[in-house]
């Protein structure tokens, strides 16, 4: 967990949150830079996040005994991250691109490690009354394999490097990776932690068929997005996969949120304890961010099919993606951990109010990006979506405190 905002509040968000300022005042950031921030957020901020929380809670969740996550996941984790920071913007040396490569067979070693252990876990898990550690089985051997997925074309980054054709990755390679890693193992990380969290959110009656359909659909969906990028293809069949793609996953989204209800409070009691009340409100936002964001990833494949609008445009795509890591991913983070801190730390977060203002910083930076939608029409506006970064990184920084706040203060053996 300190891995995580550690590199967050340093190399992803922070550094993130410069480049886009930086570009709306007409200075912008080299592309491999905005890459390898991105790739920070995916393995640095979820994924080691995840990892913790892998650990911390998923055996409970199979209802499988507690086993500890070998030491060195962090280590290789970290050490990957690290490395491809340093070395991709000096990718025309060739120290550097030994260096890539190193990073990209760490991470492979860290993954392998992670993988092993969920698989572990899956096969002590035990049934529950209700069905909810099959489902959780179900989605947690999903965000695996695209955890493998997103790693593998990570390598196939490295090798591109590594041949020397330069740092800045081409389009093909980084949004075939974005489908992988968001669309798939973000959204399935995101799918899994719904359900785990569901009970303590007044939704214990998940329906599980309805679960398993839409992890299928996701799957389908990203497979076919994947598709699209293999380079034979004529553009109009690359297109239309791609479309094909978006539609699919979009329709996963919906049909979890129906099985599970997690965007709704409806027929719900809110809890008394200030820090949970508004962690549950967290997470009941961030699925609804995602909702929305299934909503307009399917109308724009329909403006773009039906209509002569350019909604294929790089402010709209940059928006979207947005919409999912800020407005879903991180906003769900700051819930999921007011929420699990009783059982992390034997105690709620520290404070109410920092946790308030968290969820109010973050979801106020993910709504700021929206102004990039109309302004392909009233380009002044972008300057209100260049500013996002700073309530984020701000909100990050005071549950990262809070965090802090917490753990020092638990209790003896928590």
């Amino acid at each position: 967990m300190a891995g995580s905002f550690g590199l967050t509040l340093t190399l992803g968000a922070t550094a993130g949150a410069a480049y886009l300022l930086s570009a709306a005042l007409g200075h912008d950031f080299p592309v491999d830079h905005r890459q390898i921030h991105g790739h920070t957020q995916v393995f640095g901020f979820a994924g080691l996040l995840a990892i913790g929380l892998v650990e911390a809670a998923l055996p409970a969740g199979l209802r499988a005994e507690p086993r500890k996550m070998p030491r060195a996941t962090f280590g290789l984790f970290l050490s990957a991250i690290l490395l491809r920071n340093v070395c991709q913007p000096f990718a025309a040396f060739p120290l550097a691109r030994l260096g890539v490569v190193l990073s990209a067979a760490l991470l492979l070693a860290g993954t392998v490690i992670v993988v092993s252990y969920v698989a572990f876990l899956l096969g002590e898990a035990r049934p529950s009354p209700h069905g909810g550690a099959r489902r959780l089985a179900l989605a947690s051997a999903a965000t695996s394999a695209y955890l493998v997925l997103a790693v593998g074309l990570n390598a196939l980054q490295a090798l591109w490097i590594a041949a020397g054709r330069g740092s800045a990755l081409p389009r093909p390679l980084t949004e075939s990776f974005s489908d992988a890693s968001l669309s798939g193992g973000l959204l399935a990380a995101g799918f899994t932690l719904g359900l785990r969290l569901a009970p303590s959110l007044g939704r214990p009656a998940v329906k599980r068929r309805l679960v398993a359909r839409a992890l299928a659909l996701q799957a389908a969906g990203v497979g076919l997005a994947l598709t699209s990028w293999l380079p034979p293809l004529a553009a109009p069949l690359s297109i239309a996969l791609r479309d094909g793609g978006q539609l699919l996953v979009a329709a996963a989204v919906l049909l979890y949120l129906r099985a599970t209800g997690l965007a709704s409070s409806r027929g719900t009691r809110p809890v008394a304890e200030p820090s949970l009340r508004v962690s549950d409100t967290a997470v009941r936002l961030s699925f609804s961010m995602l909702g929305l964001w299934a909503a307009i990833q399917a109308a724009t494949v329909a403006l773009a099919r039906w209509t002569p609008l350019a909604v294929r445009n790089r402010w709209w795509e940059d928006a979207t993606r947005h919409l999912f890591t800020v407005g879903f991913v991180t906003l769900l983070v700051v819930g999921a951990a007011g929420r699990l801190a009783p059982f992390l730390f034997g105690r709620p977060l520290a404070s109410g109010v920092q946790q308030r203002a968290s969820v109010a910083l973050v979801a106020s930076g993910a709504l700021l990006r929206l102004f990039e939608y109309p302004a392909i029409a009233w380009p002044p506006l972008l300057s209100a979506a260049s500013v996002m970064g700073i309530p984020v990184v701000a909100g990050l920084a005071l549950l990262a405190r809070n965090l802090s706040r917490t753990a020092r203060t638990a209790p003896r053996g928590a």
